[in-house]
């Protein structure tokens, strides 16, 4: 899910009508030039959903500059983004293997492929098929986490990578949205909705032997909790709250256990920092925010503090 808000500028032609005829005895006046019709001003790229490699060094990442949606690559301390991917398909759900490697998915409503890269952009290698949307691969390879029927009731399944085997893991009632694996693929978090429509972080056993539990309870006023992220020893869920001031939305951290959650660092302005990842010493945060203006990748202390932007 994207927030980040673009302007769309609208064309404008300019023209000069000719000027007119002078007297008949004198030359005829030259026409003035006519001005060439301004060309829209192209939307700045957003760069979302960031995904920070095992050893901390590297945060990969969504842009959307070339009409599509490609995975570039950039060094945590900042420099210059590599492009991995340049093709007409939408990518999504970057996620970095154990190896080194970087997953992600393509596909629609009815299909996903996930695939493997190498963080130099080569050896793309397809790795699971599975027959609905949102596919997250399992910490261990074998698993594969997908969502299937509208976007308001869905359903989500545990497979095998074949896709063979489907566990449902809820009751496909409401929203199921943003399913994430725990580090020890036991357990699963998503975005859920609560009772009250408020919309809350649920946890699930990955087997599916017990019912979806909710576990924030953030106050309308506080926001509706979104994009549930493990921390890299499982105790933890970073996510992000938006509302109920328009364009705003901040990062949160509940223990996984109680659900007990606190806001990450002070508010300091009307902006949006959303779908925190972290890193693997689970002391900092990487996550996408318009703080600057538009969508970008950020990082920051898990207390909030050193926010410091990463992609140019």
């Amino acid at each position: 899910m994207r927030s980040s808000i673009f302007p769309l500028l609208a064309c404008i032609a300019l023209g000069v009508g000719a000027a007119p005829l002078a007297a008949a005895a004198a030359p005829a006046a030259t026409p003035a030039p006519t001005a060439s019709p301004s060309q829209p001003t192209p939307a700045p790229p957003a760069r979302s959903f960031a995904a920070v490699s095992p050893d901390g060094r590297w945060i990969a990442y969504l842009e959307d500059a070339a009409g599509t949606t490609d995975l570039y690559v950039i060094a945590a301390a900042g420099g210059e983004p590599r492009r991995l991917t340049a093709t007409p398909e939408e990518e999504y759900g970057p996620a970095w293997m154990a190896d080194g490697r970087l997953l992600f998915a393509v596909g629609d409503n009815t299909e996903s492929r996930l695939y493997a890269i190498a963080a130099d952009g080569g050896g793309r290698e397809e790795r699971a098929r599975v027959p609905g949307r949102a596919a997250r691969l399992s910490p261990d390879g074998r698993r594969v986490l997908y969502a299937r029927g509208s976007w308001t009731a869905v359903e989500l399944y545990a497979a095998e990578r074949d896709g063979s085997a489907p566990r449902r893991l809820n009751d496909g009632a409401s929203v199921a949205w943003n399913p994430e694996w725990s580090p020890d693929g036991t357990r699963v978090a998503f975005t859920g909705r609560e009772e009250s429509g408020n919309l809350q972080i649920f946890v699930v056993p990955a087997d599916g032997a017990q019912p979806p539990r909710q576990l924030t309870h953030l106050g309308v006023d506080e926001g509706r909790a979104q994009g549930p992220a493990w921390s890299p020893d499982g105790r933890e869920i970073a996510f992000f709250a938006g509302g109920p001031t328009p364009h705003v939305s901040h990062l949160w951290i509940a223990d996984a256990a109680s659900g007990q959650a606190r806001r990450v660092g002070a508010v300091h302005g009307a902006y949006l920092d959303e779908v925190p990842r972290w890193f693997p010493d689970g002391k900092r945060l990487a996550f996408q925010s318009d703080r600057s203006g538009t969508m970008q990748i950020w990082v920051c202390d898990r207390d909030g503090s050193s926010p410091r932007q990463v992609t140019p």
